[in-house]
């Protein structure tokens, strides 16, 4: 599964309490969990942008600080506002022509 599924498929399903987040994480490649959490620290530092911001480092390292058992804690967390960075973050990145696949 690619991140652009899993961010379709998670914005189908709506995993928002940690169980159902973490059993939707388990589906996914580690990579593309990775490529999740990153891009929703990613959409929400760019939510009032349109591309990203040149210059700035776009990649993984936005979960660097996050243990991989604390991605589900992020996703309930971030409930609804998961999908608006989502969305904000693939809505930059088509405008910068950056592919998150690549991430």
């Amino acid at each position: 599964m690619t991140i652009y599924d899993a961010i379709d498929e998670f914005k189908r399903i709506r995993p928002f309490s940690l169980v159902p987040a973490q059993a939707f994480l388990d589906t996914l490649a580690p990579m593309v969990q990775e490529q999740l959490v990153a891009g929703i620290y990613i959409g929400k530092d760019h939510i009032h942008k349109s591309p990203l911001t040149p210059g700035e480092e776009v990649s993984r390292f936005y979960t660097d600080h996050l243990p991989r058992d604390k991605y589900a804690d992020v996703l309930a967390k971030h409930g609804n506002d998961a999908i608006i960075h989502l969305d904000k973050m693939v809505q930059c990145a088509e405008a910068s022509g950056f592919d998150f696949g690549n991430l």
